[in-house]
């Protein structure tokens, strides 16, 4: 084996702390080591164990030293992926000291010691406490297999300790183990057993430690004990002997042997064979002062077992290296390739992309492989498992062939099983499953596993699970991620995605006739649908089918299923396919037949005698002997394999003849015709199964490059494949013509690869088809054609070449200017991913992909977006570019789902898709901008510290600037006066800046040392380029202020760094400070400060030479040039005071006088400015005296009287600068005095209204106190605005106040003259301020102790001071202003934190016993945010106190607002909303959720019954719904502690939901109900339960309260709601139809969520509804029976017939209730029983046929009720009866009623029909009296027509015209007369039939003068109509009718033809209409006429 290089674990010392890390470290062969690596495991551990399982390293165990923590975890790292992190799991107990196997991808852990463990002679049992486990690297779970000890002979309380452990090929792990006799024992995986190998030399007795390797069949043991040299053993596995026995190798000098056996270590490594290398460190020593980190001595020495006599080992490599290593663990060996990219210090991107490859994949439901063999015509190889022979010894061996659709033969193949019948397979995906088979002639039980290998890769060896019971001839079939396994007793399901078998079984179908001692015989299994089972089975008719709908539900049985099978008497094969079975008969004697069956036809569909298949020879064998074997390998194409009987049967290996033959299903001759037909000399013995497969399996074994060479004895694979003799014709020595044809077209189907001219033809022929080809048709031409041209680019053939070009450029003229046509875009895109694509076809490919993509739509785009992106990385630039073309085009949608994607699908790491972000940062809509904005920030805000947020993952800062430059190489031009282009939006630029900048931060903040690196270094280089380029003179003021910004954060992590580049880049800096934008300017001015570090002093003093003289110039300059100059002359003086030597006294007095009279002469804003610059460069040094007027005089002296008059004026942030300022200049003043005037001046603004100048002072006031956590580097070097920024103060969290800052440090001068400022502020601060009076100085006094608190806490002096400071905040707490009382409350929670534990409980206790007053409740606000569970004892009173809070200080104008909300138009709901909102963000609202946080089970005994008490009597909306959320939120944390509570709980919270007026109080108070409901008993939810649903029965309010509650439950308790939902659904369900639209709408919501679907859920709960239904329609309510009727409707409407199973109740309950009064509502009635005899008429008239005439006699009398909606109502539902009963009889039943209601609405109609003008209008229903609505009485008459019998119309003709012609009369409106058309067109057709069918003569000349009379009296009427109603629809409606009148005329002979002059009227209203339709309908009774007028004369 190659040389492997050494992986081991050590521990290193970390930082200064003393504490230490496991990290990993790597030995070249050289020897080279590098590391540690990023991929540490956290705690520092021992007895650590490891070891590969590939390229993982997986890891457990381990302890603490010192402490009693043991491990139980298992760890895993993924070592070829740079800084990969550690996955880690739970192993059941410690494995502490274990010792790994690494067996067929499991992980085997076996305890190190089974401590305790001995096996008891006399009880004969093995006890102990240890048990080992098996590590499933695939799941990566432990599996439920455990793993006991051996049984270790030797003293019962004796440790067993394993000292080595190998895995010995596919027998098992060995281990060797203590014991008496040192014995070894093999552990076998399948058994979970062990067995004991008898070698013939046991191990020694090591008495000292012992390392261990193995490898290759040998065990290496190097023992070290006490001072003697190391001794080397070599244990032979395979001869059971020690070949190399105590041999000395090593011999260390005496400081190893005397440490202790912890601290002495040696490893032993093997990394090649018989090569091994030895590891050890030396003893302890400390080389450095303070003793920081330990140094030891690592020995390297590698060394081989020696090939020359008289040596025993050959040493090659010998080193010694010093390292900070204090332990080195596990040692084993590695690839070279293993932690080799974190050894570059380069990461590997294809992991990614891989893994979305893969997702995409499975989200798309199909393989990613080459597009051909996607095509779903194309054909299927064959696979087949055969017998063949093995060796000399006549053994056989079962292994499998592939079998191309070429004919060509590959195998065997590896994938070898012992020799077996009766074997079953099939495929699942890629995985080759196979089960049962027995040995012949073999007492061995029959098997019962099943097998499987995944046939994509090279052979890894099968993997097995085990049925039930044996499975010897079953039948297999795959439905699924299921596999069916049907025998003869039962079936079994096999789970492929678990590899396990299902509890379910699957018993056989009751088979009819046949004897009873027959077994039935399953003959074949196919998946219908994917899910169910359909299999053919012997029977009384032999074979019968039988389908099983639902396999996985064992109370299903099988059912018969379609025509059965003819009674098959011979040997039969089956195959399945495309919803086929295709059945082989094989008789006794040729030829055979083959049958299909169609499934879905359910019936045999063919039946083919086939007889060419006349091998003598084979029908001669013995059935058993007999193979044939039917395989589908496409559509309607069947493969034949024939086994021919034993050529020569003695010989060895033996000889068959194996036939293959292919055919095709012809469907012009419809007959199969032969494709192809071969045969084969081989020595296959027994075709077992055989079935189709895909392209791709057994390709890695039979591709030489897809897997490793083949062995020697798989020779025959060559030869089967190559052993083509001769075909089936000359086999039997009969040649025939048939088969010279065969052969013929065999040679023509055989030709798959074509020639450059046969290509350059077909390429001719597209170009002919593509230009005679329609643009209608040209699409579907272009997905066929387009591919096939661009694929022939793959030929060097110039003509070829050149055919394509002009094909492809006649497609571009063709679709360029139609974006219509569609172009095959998922064909192009699987044909440029494929691998083996060359170059050109790619080129051609990525083009039409992307004019492809532009003519898709929306979805499909949203669709491809992710796909187009997989990979982008791996690509050429050129490809790149389009595709992020592709991926951001002009359509916002486009872009949307570029951005979407890329934020969704690809890690936070992936460069490509964090540059789309950046680009969608710039977009122009908004939601594209925030989604790549939360893509780029991680949905973290961009204030905060990266270092605290190390969670989020950005990737390496080298590796997104390297894609960004290659995406845009111009980024890093840039010219002096920054006139370079911008390449992007500045918003672009941004937003890619500040991404940068937090992958720059948090590299670093994960790594400190990177600041060492090269590469790193590098980058920041390339990143300060790219802003450079960014500050173009064309970009934004934001753009310019991150730039600045984003530099200046690069130079406070790498000052020198960056000092060092801008120090040659001054000049460009010096323009900036002139910028318009202040930030900019600022930050300018610090990178100069920083860059002068980097100068010469002398260069440095130039620098502020010629600030200087500019602000000195007689030009004065404008404000932004004098800011910029100024600001840094404060940062440049401050940095050079700073150096050593400092800068001259001369020019440091020059610069300080000009800033001093800058100060003096100039405005605010200068003047603030200049102190700002002062007061930076006292932060560096103190500011000596100047000389004025011959005198030296202190500056504050000096600007004493000027600063007194800035501080007074009103420029707030003037004056905020210059009090800050005076802080600066004071942190390293000495002189008291000088102290003292800035105090005086800060002390005069105590009583400014300012609040901001008033926290600038506080923070002025902490510098001069001393211990401000903040250092003059941070101020000056860093994005650093001021210390209240910085804590977040007022605004954030206060515990991050600054804690990575060290405080200012002062020298002993200082600090004495710093005693004297304390005490001078003490004074003034509590004798003066804090008690004033006025209460400016109080507010004043309470900001300056709050800031010295918070940022001078931890300052000795005010340690001393909290108990005061504590009493003053105590007693500011009541002040009336505000602030004063919120910063008090502020403060003390400030001392809260600083105090000890005692005065924390003081504190609490103090505060929680009087919390009335406002004051006290902020106080107690405040301080719950530190107390944690020390506020437990006092949870009821804060609970209570907040709760009450919430209305009592909620603003007393929204209670006004609330009562006037009606007046002005707010909606109440809204306004409580607001409210509620407004009280959830308030302090009350957050001390509740701190309470939450901290409450127990403990607590509940005093605070329930409080929440109840205020559950009963708490006022206000804020209170009752804080209850009701607090209930909620106090469940949730308790759990089941709740359940003594619940009784109580429920019964107060149920009436406070019932009760309620308010919604959102009513919303909360269900919510807290619900889980209640969830832990409560079940007779406690029974009830409540119970009382829910009976509130739907009540008011309005009962009914909201009803569906809260319910929505509550289902949402919250679901679980316990399941088992009510027959009492819960009716109430939803008829509840949806209350009157009042919100009630409905609310349930109707409810009901959304809570059924799966109208008709499943009605019909589920139907009995249990009609019951509700019948209850509510009895019930005294009105209301009640209207939504009973309703629900009814909706019944009728849902089920339809279904519901015939409860017509009759409900029919009963409705005609019960139609009787008697009026009242509102009742017409829902009328409409019910429509609904019903609709949905149930069948039923109705089956059961009772009186039924119906009871129904029409009982509508019939509502009919002619007065009351108006009742009676229109009343004639919709006699329509609909009469319709849906169809009887005959109703005609006589209700016409004359109908008549007689025309009659008198005739009368009583004295108006005039309504002008045209009017016919917009509705009728009046003003007035309720008794007319009879025309129209529905016309319906109903229509409906009378169509079910009446014809005699029955005839005989009512005269009654029928009058009907007619007096709803047409002039004096009824157009609705009434449009309402006859329709009985018109019926009457009509009903004359029709009779005229047309009828055979008597009385009828038809009865019909006939019906006709005339409509021709006569009607059409007339209708014409009126046309002429009178100018209504467009009416026109086309009575033209339909006259047409069909004037066709019933042609039936009248010419004796009974009137001429009518009906004609003339047509033809002037033909003239006159505008309509087109009604025009021609017209046209048509013209022409009808003519006719007639025609004929009538041809007669006469």
């Amino acid at each position: 084996m190659e040389e492997q290089a050494i992986i081991f674990q050590a521990v290193v010392p970390i930082g200064e702390s003393r504490s230490m890390m496991n990290a990993w470290f790597k030995i070249q062969p050289k020897p080279k080591i590098s590391g540690p690596f990023h991929a540490r495991q956290p705690p520092f551990r021992l007895g650590i164990s490891s070891a590969f399982v590939g390229s993982s390293l997986y890891t457990i165990g381990g302890r603490v030293p010192n402490h009693f923590v043991l491990s139980d975890c298992i760890s895993w790292l993924d070592t070829s992926d740079a800084f990969s992190a550690w996955k880690t799991n739970k192993l059941p107990s410690r494995c502490v000291d274990s010792v790994l196997g690494v067996y067929s991808e499991s992980l085997y852990i076996f305890p190190g010691v089974w401590k305790y463990g001995y096996y008891h002679m006399d009880e004969d049992k093995y006890l102990t406490n240890r048990k080992g486990y098996i590590w499933s690297t695939r799941e990566n779970k432990c599996l439920e297999t455990k793993i006991g000890p051996p049984k270790v002979e030797g003293e019962k309380w004796q440790w067993r300790r394993i000292r080595a452990c190998a895995a010995l090929d596919k027998e098992g792990l060995l281990i060797a183990m203590d014991g008496e006799k040192n014995n070894f024992f093999l552990y076998k995986p399948e058994k979970n057993d062990w067995e004991i190998c008898k070698f013939k030399d046991p191990l020694p007795k090591f008495i000292g430690e012992t390392s261990f390797a193995a490898s290759n069949g040998r065990l290496y043991f190097l023992e070290v004990q006490g001072k003697f040299p190391a001794l080397l053993y070599i244990y032979d596995i395979k001869e059971g002997k020690l070949v190399i026995d105590k041999t000395p190798i090593l011999e260390l000098d005496d400081d190893l042997w005397s440490m202790d056996e912890w601290d002495r270590v040696v490893r032993l490594v093997l990394v090649a064979d018989d090569k091994l290398c030895l590891l050890w460190l030396g003893p302890v020593s400390y080389e450095n002062e303070n003793g920081w980190p330990p140094a030891r001595i690592l020995h390297y020495l590698k060394f081989k077992v020696s090939s020359r006599p008289n040596s025993v080992f050959e040493v090659e490599d010998s080193k010694v290296f010093t390292t900070s290593i204090t332990d080195l663990l596990d040692c084993l060996p590695c690839d070279l390739a293993q932690f080799e990219a974190e050894a570059k210090g380069k990461s590997q991107p294809l992991t990614q992309d891989v893994k979305l490859k893969a997702v995409i994949a499975s989200e798309k439901k199909e393989l990613v492989i080459d597009p051909v063999t996607t095509m779903a015509a194309r054909e299927n190889a064959i696979l087949f498992q055969a017998v063949v022979p093995s060796g000399e010894r006549k053994l056989m061996m079962n292994t499998w062939f592939k079998i191309q659709p070429t004919a060509q033969i590959f195998g065997p193949f590896h994938g070898r099983q012992p020799f077996r019948l009766g074997i079953s397979s099939t495929f699942v995906g890629s995985s080759l499953y196979t089960i049962g088979g027995e040995v012949p002639s073999s007492r061995l039980p029959k098997p019962c596993d099943v097998s499987w290998l995944d046939t994509c890769h090279p052979f890894n060896g099968w993997e097995t699970g085990e049925l039930p019971s044996p499975c010897v001839d079953s039948v297999i079939c795959v439905a699924g991620d299921s596999l069916y396994i049907l025998t003869e007793l039962e079936g079994y399901i096999w789970n492929t995605r678990d590899n396990q078998c299902l509890k379910t079984r699957i018993h056989p179908p009751r088979v009819e006739g046949g004897d009873q001692k027959q077994r039935p015989r399953v003959r074949a299994c196919a998946a219908l649908d994917g899910q169910k089972l359909l299999i053919a089975m012997d029977g009384e008719n032999n074979t019968n089918f039988y389908l099983h709908p639902q396999p996985e539900d064992e109370a299903r049985d099988w059912e018969r299923f379609g025509t059965p099978l003819p009674a098959f008497t011979n040997e039969i094969s089956f195959a399945a396919s495309n919803g086929r079975l295709y059945i082989l008969e094989f008789p006794n004697n040729p030829p055979a037949s083959l049958h299909i069956y169609d499934t879905n036809m359910r019936k045999i569909v063919q039946n083919y005698p086939i007889d060419w298949l006349t091998l003598n020879a084979l029908w001669k064998l013995d059935e058993k002997d007999r193979v044939v074997r039917l395989v589908p390998v496409a559509d309607d194409m069947l493969c034949f394999l024939l086994l021919g009987p034993f050529e020569d049967k003695n010989g060895w290996p033996p000889v068959k003849t194996l036939y293959y033959l292919k055919l095709k299903f012809s469907f012009n001759l419809n007959e199969f015709e032969i494709v192809d037909d071969k045969s084969f000399h081989t020595n296959i013995t027994h075709l077992l199964n055989c079935l189709p497969c895909g392209p791709e399996q057994f390709r890695a074994e039979v591709d030489p490059d897809a897997s490793q060479k083949q062995p020697e004895d798989n020779a025959s694979a060559k030869a089967i494949g190559t052993s083509l003799i001769s075909d089936r014709d000359q086999a039997e020595n009969t040649p025939s013509p048939e088969g010279r044809e065969r052969e013929g077209k065999r040679e023509s189907t055989q030709s798959s690869q074509r020639s450059d001219a046969e290509t350059e033809e077909l390429l001719d022929r597209m170009l002919t088809w593509l230009a005679l080809c329609d643009d209608s048709k040209l699409e579907a031409l272009l997905s066929k054609l387009l591919p096939l041209t661009i694929s022939s680019l793959s030929s060097q053939s110039l003509a070829v070449y050149n055919k394509v070009l002009e094909i492809l450029s006649h497609v571009n003229k063709r679709v360029k200017h139609q974006p219509e046509i569609g172009l095959p875009l998922m064909d192009l895109w699987k044909m440029y991913s494929e691998l083996n694509a060359p170059p050109m076809v790619k080129n051609f490919c990525i083009i039409y992909v992307e004019m492809a993509f532009e003519r898709i739509n929306l979805k499909e785009k949203e669709n491809m977006a992710p796909m187009v992106l997989t990979n982008i990385s791996k690509l050429p630039q050129q490809h790149q570019e389009i595709i992020m073309r592709i991926a951001v085009k002009e359509q916002s949608e486009v872009r949307f789902c570029a951005v979407r994607w890329a934020t969704s699908l690809f890690g936070s790491q992936h460069c490509p898709s964090r540059f789309i972000c950046m680009l969608g940062a710039a977009d122009a809509r908004l939601d594209i901008r925030e989604m790549a904005l939360e893509g780029l920030y991680l949905g973290k805000g961009e204030g905060q510290i990266i270092s605290q947020n190390l969670d989020c993952k950005y990737p390496l800062l080298g590796g997104i600037l390297e894609y960004i430059l290659t995406q845009q190489p111009r980024l890093l031009e840039s010219s002096e006066r920054r006139e370079q282009k911008l390449l992007f939006p500045s918003e672009m630029y941004v937003a890619m800046i500040k991404f940068l900048l937090n992958c720059f931060v948090s590299e670093l903040a994960q790594n400190k040392f990177l600041g060492r690196s090269s590469d790193f270094l590098s980058s920041v280089e390339r990143m300060c380029l790219l802003l450079e380029h960014a500050m173009a003179l064309e970009g934004s003021f934001e753009l310019h202020s991150t730039v600045s910004k984003a530099l200046v954060t690069l130079g406070s992590h790498l000052p020198e760094m960056i000092a060092s580049h801008f120090a040659l880049r001054v000049p460009w800096l010096k323009q900036l400070l002139n910028h318009m934008d202040l930030d900019t300017r600022e930050s300018a001015a610090r990178l100069l400060g920083i860059a002068s570090s980097a100068l010469p002093n002398p260069a440095s003093c130039d620098l502020i030479c010629e600030l200087v003289s500019s602000i000195r110039g007689a030009n004065k300059l404008r404000f932004e040039a004098q800011h910029g100059a100024l600001s840094a002359i404060g940062y440049v003086t401050a940095d050079s005071v700073y150096r050593t030597p400092s800068i001259p006294e001369e020019l440091f007095q020059n610069t300080l006088k000009c800033l001093i009279d800058v100060v003096s002469s100039e405005s605010g804003t200068l003047a603030s400015i200049a102190m700002q610059a002062l007061g930076h460069i006292g932060l560096c040094a103190p500011l000596s005296s100047v000389v004025v007027d011959s005198g030296s005089v202190h500056i504050l002296e000096v600007l004493q009287e000027k600063l007194s008059k800035l501080l007074s004026g009103d420029d707030i942030k003037a004056i905020q600068k210059i009090v800050i300022s005076l802080g600066h200049v004071c942190v390293k003043e000495t002189s008291s005095p000088h102290l003292h005037i800035a105090l005086i001046l800060i002390f005069s603004l105590c009583r400014s209204k300012a609040e901001e100048i008033l926290f600038a002072a506080g923070e002025a006031l902490s510098f001069l106190w001393g211990g401000v956590p903040v250092t003059a580097h941070e101020i000056l070097k860093t994005n650093y605005t001021s210390l209240s920024m910085s804590s977040n103060f007022l605004t954030g969290d206060m515990n991050l106040s600054l804690s990575n800052f060290s405080p200012i440090e002062n020298s002993g001068d200082s600090e004495d003259a710093h005693i004297v400022v304390r005490d001078t502020i003490t004074k003034k601060l509590f004798n003066d301020l804090l008690y004033s009076n006025r209460k400016e100085e109080c507010c004043a006094g309470t900001v300056w102790l709050v800031s010295l608190t918070m940022y001078c806490g931890h300052h000795s002096a005010i340690q001393k001071m909290l108990p005061e400071i504590q009493e003053a905040f105590s007693h500011l707490l009541g002040e009336q202003n505000e602030l004063t009382q919120e910063l008090a409350s502020q403060g003390m929670s400030i001392v809260y934190e600083l105090g000890d534990e005692s005065m924390k409980k003081n504190l609490v206790d103090s505060l929680v016993g009087t919390l009335t007053g406002s004051g006290k409740r902020k106080r107690a606000i405040k301080l719950a945010k530190g107390a944690g569970i020390a506020l437990r004892p006092h949870l009821s009173d804060l609970v209570c106190c907040m709760l009450e809070s919430l209305s009592s200080l909620e603003d007393q104008g929204l209670n006004y607002v609330e009562l006037h909300a009606a007046n002005v138009g707010i909606q109440t709901e809204k306004l409580e909303s607001l409210r509620l909102s407004i009280a959830k963000g308030s302090p009350m609202w957050e001390t509740l959720d701190l309470c939450i946080n901290v409450v127990d089970s403990k607590s509940l005994d005093g605070l329930v019954p409080r929440l109840a008490h205020l559950v009963r009597s708490g006022v206000g909306l804020n209170t009752r719904v804080g209850v009701a959320t607090f209930i909620y939120l106090l469940v949730q944390k308790v759990g089941v502690d709740i359940r003594p509570y619940t009784s109580m709980l429920s019964r107060l919270l149920f009436p406070a939901v019932k009760e309620g007026k308010s919604t959102a109080a009513k919303r909360a108070f269900a919510a807290a109900l619900a889980i209640i409901l969830k832990y409560a008993a079940p007779s406690q939810a029974q009830k409540l339960i119970e009382d829910t649903t009976a509130l739907h029965i009540g008011d309005r309010n009962a009914q909201i309260s009803c569906a809260f509650l319910l929505k509550s439950y289902s949402s919250t308790a679901s679980d316990v709601l399941s088992g009510y939902h027959a009492a819960i659904i009716p109430v939803i369900f008829i509840s949806r139809f209350e009157d009042d639209k919100h009630v409905s709408g609310v349930f109707a919501e409810l009901w959304e969520d809570s059924s799966s679907g109208d008709r499943v859920t009605v019909q589920l709960y139907l009995e249990e509804i009609v019951s509700l239904i019948c209850e509510s329609i009895t019930s005294s309510s009105w209301a009640s029976k209207k939504k009973s009727a309703q629900a009814i409707c909706k019944l009728s409407e849902v089920l339809g017939d279904s519901l015939s199973s409860y017509h009759r109740v409900l029919l009963d309950a409705l005609m019960k209730e139609i009787p008697g009064r009026i009242w509102e509502g009742k017409d829902a009635l009328l409409v019910a029983i429509g609904a019903l005899c609709t949905s149930c008429h069948k039923a109705i008239s089956t059961e009772d046929h009186s039924v119906p005439i009871a129904i029409l006699s009982l509508v019939s009398s509502a009919c002619t009720k007065k009351v108006k909606k009742f009676r229109e109502a009343s004639f919709s539902c006699l329509d609909q009866v009469i319709e849906a009963f169809g009887d005959p009889e109703f005609f006589n039943h209700v016409f004359p009623m109908l008549l007689d209601m025309c009659n008198s609405a005739s009368v009583s109609k004295t108006g005039q029909a309504p002008l045209a003008s009017d016919t917009t209008k509705a009728e009046s229903d003003d007035i309720e009296d008794v007319s009879v609505p025309l129209d529905k009485v016309m319906n109903c008459i229509t409906s009378c027509i169509h079910v009446a019998r014809v005699n029955d119309i005839l005989e009512q003709k005269k009654n029928l015209m009058h009907v007619l012609l007096s709803c047409l009369s002039p004096g009824l409106t157009w609705t009434v007369k449009v309402s006859a058309f329709p009985s018109i067109k019926e009457l009509c057709l009903r004359l029709y039939s009779v005229l047309e069918d009828s055979n008597e003569a009385i009828l038809q000349a009865s019909a006939t003068c019906f006709v005339q009379e409509l021709l006569i009296g009607v059409a007339p009427k209708i014409i009126e109509c046309i002429i009178t109603i100018k209504i467009a629809q009416v026109h086309v409606a009575a033209s339909e009718c006259l047409l069909e009148i004037t066709k019933l005329c042609k039936h009248i002979s010419s004796v009974h033809w009137t001429e009518t002059g009906i004609k003339g009227e047509l033809l002037n209203q033909i003239e006159a209409e505008k309509n087109e339709q009604a025009k021609s309908l017209l046209r048509k009774c013209v022409e009808i006429l003519e006719n007639l007028e025609q004929a009538n004369i041809l007669e006469t």
